[in-house]
Formats: structure tokens, sequence, C-alpha cells
């Protein structure tokens, strides 16, 4: 899955690029694949979230196969940046999108 524009102009804004070109050095050029993977992760979370507003973090991780802390961190960072709000409580309560 492609990220969206509107997740890529955010990473943009808080990175101040989303891709370094093919000439870069081998490290950074690591670094960018990581970086593609976590907005990848995120941004396919976002799609489930918008489906599946009352996912738990344990069964995104085993839906994209990572570890639960690992969702955890990217579901804070997800908050922090405005893209997403949890209403309610920790169990029964559900994830609203607010930006995809």
């Amino acid at each position: 899955m492609k990220p969206s524009e509107k997740y890529l102009s955010l990473v943009k804004e808080l990175y101040g690029k989303t891709y370094v070109g093919d000439n870069a050095g081998d490290n950074v050029g690591d670094n960018v694949l990581s970086q593609n993977m976590v907005e990848n992760r995120r941004q396919e979370i976002l799609s489930i979230l918008f489906g599946k507003p009352h996912i738990s973090a344990s069964k995104l991780a085993l839906i994209l196969n990572t570890s639960a802390r690992t969702i955890e961190r990217d579901l804070e960072w997800l908050k922090k940046n405005g893209l997403v709000v949890r209403e309610g409580a920790d169990h029964g309560g559900k994830w609203i999108v607010l930006k995809q």
C-alpha cells in the first residue's frame, strides 16, 4: 500500500523530507528504507482503524506481523501528530481516524 499524500505531507513537515535520492550512501539508504517501512506500517494502521475502529493493538500486531509494543508506539505517534484519537476506555473504546 502506498502512503497517502496527507500522510507523506505530514512526514515531510516533521522530518523535512520523504525521500532520499538513489545516489545517497548505503547507510542513508538503509535509514530511508526503514523509515519507509515505518510509514507504510502507520498508513496500514490508519486504514485498518478506519474500517475497524474497535480493534486492539494486539490484534493490529497480529495482522501486521509485528510486536504489540511497536504498534503501541505507532499509535502514540499517530495520536501525537493528530491523525487519530482514542474515544472511550482502553477496553471497549474505539479509534477515530482524523486524517488518512
